[in-house]
């Protein structure tokens, strides 16, 4: 019958839409979060390790927090909140509280008075969601519990005490990584909270090895993660625009702090390399980099990392998406926990 072919069409379009939901997915995480919270416990970890009086750790964790750890579960797209929140448009849907939070912005008069009420000490006084979501990490549910990624010893507690069974797990998740690392501070070296993974580090993109930066494969299968200054990311981005097998090999961008580009006309320079078609890799799929915006709390809108608008873009051009894990005080954060978060954030989102 004519109509045989078509039922047959449909049902293998039909077995083919279960198979494809079947695959399993990355949950959908919020970068910044997970990032703060694990920069939370190890600041825990390190007033714990350090203490004499058990009482007065829990004070000092959140004088720590409110001082040198920014977050808001309502704080997307901060910068303009700070700047403007009277023409703030809410994004559709709101955050929870986001609307009550940009009313209580627009009463006050400058940005610096609104990050005390959005991150700062106000905030953690006045909001119990700025001082509940940097908390239990164990409350943010099975999405980011690192026992998925890292073994079944491996919860909160254990990353907490930076555990044996935390650190198998990350080593075995970086067996085919290089970790490259460009004008970084040894004590936020990826070398200094892990022994076991392959790490280079560098001053500048120049500073190559002999035979060049694909030197630093072993074998087919190696992969790179590049973490560095925000000073040499356009540096960075302009060498892999130079070599495609390069592009190839790299998963993972982050850039900690500084100002890749000084003025317009580098910022235009910068923009223009993360569109590059040079940035595209071989098989389909998109490049992060995750940026960590180094502010100071007294002038919180002279940043050198503001983000990039790159939606604009045909998406399937581009070889490399923007990643915010947002403001952070960098020099007022304890190293060793900040290279841990660092860590730790870099695996979940190589996972991702």
């Amino acid at each position: 019958m004519d109509w045989i072919p078509y039922v047959e069409g449909l049902a293998v379009g039909l077995a083919g839409w279960a198979a494809w939901l079947s695959i399993p997915r990355a949950p959908a995480l919020d970068w910044e979060r997970l990032f703060k919270v694990s920069l939370s416990v190890g600041v825990w970890a390190e007033l714990e390790a350090a203490a004499t009086d058990a009482t007065s750790i829990e004070a000092q964790w959140r004088n720590t927090l409110q001082d040198a750890v920014p977050y808001h579960p309502a704080g997307r797209l901060w910068r303009e909140k700070l700047s403007g929140p009277d023409a703030f448009e809410v994004p559709v849907p709101a955050l929870s509280g986001e609307r009550a939070l940009l009313e209580a912005l627009s009463r006050l008069d400058t940005p610096e008075a609104r990050y005390d009420r959005l991150f700062g000490p106000t905030a953690h006084a006045t909001d119990p969601a700025v001082a509940e979501s940097l908390g239990d990490p164990r409350t943010l549910g099975d999405a980011y519990d690192p026992r998925r990624l890292f073994g079944p010893d491996a919860d909160w507690e254990a990353v907490a005490a930076w555990s044996p069974a935390v650190q198998a797990g990350l080593e075995r998740r970086l067996e085919h990584i290089v970790v490259l690392e460009l004008g970084l501070p040894a004590d936020r070296s990826v070398g200094s909270v892990l022994g076991n993974v392959r790490h280079h580090s560098a001053h500048d993109p120049s500073d190559a090895p002999d035979g060049g930066w694909m030197a630093l494969f072993e074998a087919p299968s190696d992969r790179l993660v590049v973490v560095l200054h925000g000073s040499m990311l356009r540096a960075w981005l302009h060498t892999l625009t130079q070599s495609p097998a390069l592009v190839d090999r790299g998963v993972l961008i982050v850039a900690v702090g500084g100002a890749p580009a000084a003025d317009d006309k580098e910022r235009q320079e910068l923009t223009e390399l993360l569109e590059s078609e040079a940035l595209l890799p071989e098989l389909q799929r998109r490049t992060p980099i995750a940026v960590v915006d180094d502010i100071h709390p007294a002038h919180p809108l002279v940043t050198g990392m503001a983000p990039i608008r790159l939606d604009t873009t045909d998406p399937a051009r581009l070889g490399v998406r923007w990643v915010d894990l947002g403001p952070l005080p960098v020099d007022r954060v304890p190293a060793r926990p900040l290279a841990r978060a660092l860590v730790l954030t870099s695996v979940f989102l190589l996972a991702s």
